[in-house]
């Protein structure tokens, strides 16, 4: 089937002029893009080419992918239900979400978190510290708020049963300052 573009001669140059593409032609003129840019070779008519269309595309924000957030995303402003929120939640939850890193984090004071939502100390995103959850293995009891757990050998990421103790608050102060009295005297002979 031949295509007469001389009827759409001025609306193409036009266009064209504006900054359209083939693909846009295609959609406003119903002829295929191979067939369009054929017959306006044929014609003797400048073609664009699809750098220039997509340079084009990107400055006018006329692309499908270009505001992803702000005002030119499609749902912007339009108002989420607590269903749909939480099917998006559940979504990227967990070992679903591309940051999972197996439910181990080092928190900011040097201790090791871990992802236990269900358990009582966990804390409102679901994190533990481990040192707490060993200390509860190793004593088969649950920890109160006033039970510390103590490293022996001072490193917070070690948390082998053999180098946890659980002290009271008093016990722990004491073991503390027992500490920092045989370093004063180890600093003060040498």
């Amino acid at each position: 089937m031949k295509v007469d573009l001389e009827k759409y001669r001025k609306y193409i140059e036009t266009r064209i002029a504006e900054g359209a593409s083939l693909r846009m032609l295609e959609n406003e003129i119903g002829i295929e893009r191979q067939k369009l840019s054929r017959e306006m070779k044929k014609a003797g008519m400048r073609v664009p080419t699809r750098i220039e269309s997509v340079k084009f595309l990107w400055k006018n924000h006329k692309h499908p992918h270009i505001g992803k957030t702000g005002s030119l995303c499609p749902t912007y402003g339009r108002k989420m239900s607590d269903e749909t929120k939480q099917k998006l939640r559940e979504a990227m939850a967990g070992d679903k979400n591309y940051h999972w890193s197996g439910g181990r984090k080092k928190h900011s004071s040097g201790y090791i978190l871990v992802y236990r939502p269900d358990n009582h100390l966990a804390d409102k995103h679901g994190f533990v510290l481990e040192h707490r959850l060993v200390a509860e293995q190793k004593y088969g009891r649950k920890l109160t708020s006033s039970d510390i757990v103590h490293h022996i050998d001072g490193n917070k990421t070690n948390n082998n049963p053999e180098n946890i103790v659980v002290l009271t608050r008093s016990e722990h102060a004491k073991l503390h300052n027992g500490l920092k009295k045989c370093n004063k005297r180890r600093n003060t002979s040498a």
